[in-house]
């Protein structure tokens, strides 16, 4: 479970998405692990399966989110069991109590330990999670937002506003309003 949580977020790297953050909810404070699934907009949950239930340390962390009414997220699921990978369908179940929760169908089930055949599902919920995260932004140039002002010839300081002042000197080199060009 740990090596197939390692390898997705290199992954995700891998496809422009920034900001990735990874957790062992067994290492980690569920206070710290609940404020962070605030903060993002897309959760990937890994957990094997114990005792046919979901491991100990990530069942308390949905306890706490569903207690925290989390909601509005994109929720995948990476199950972990031998025999009987009930994990995953546990944590659908909790997670599925939050309102708006976008859960994706692409999950990972593992046997053990990840094999080579395995990479596919990997590779399906990289592009589920890439696809729920791009909307049009991702197929659309970004529009530069027009700059109006001035700027330093020396330094490259930017005036912004519609009018430089006669007396205007740059913060950075000290030069006089002569030394500004308009940005067109």
């Amino acid at each position: 479970t740990e090596n197939t949580a390692t390898i997705i977020p290199c992954k995700l790297a891998d496809t422009g998405i920034k900001n990735i953050k990874m957790y062992d909810a067994s290492m980690t404070n569920p206070s710290y692990l609940v404020s962070e699934a605030f903060r993002c907009s897309h959760i990937i949950l890994a957990s094997a399966t114990y005792n046919a239930g979901i491991f100990v340390s990530m069942e308390n962390f949905l306890h706490d989110l569903v207690a925290h009414n989390i909601q509005n997220r994109t929720v995948a699921i990476v199950e972990n069991g031998t025999g009987a990978a009930m994990s995953g369908k546990l944590m659908r179940e909790l997670i599925g109590k939050c309102k708006n929760i976008n859960l994706l169908e692409n999950t990972v089930s593992l046997k053990s330990a990840l094999k080579d055949v395995q990479m596919e599902q990997v590779e399906g919920l990289v592009e589920a999670v890439y696809a729920s995260m791009c909307d049009t932004s991702c197929t659309e140039e970004p529009k530069q937002e027009e700059k109006k002002g001035y700027i330093c010839k020396i330094c490259g300081y930017v005036y912004e506003g519609d009018e430089l002042p006669a007396d205007f000197v740059c913060p950075l080199c000290k030069r006089g309003a002569e030394f500004f060009e308009k940005i067109v």
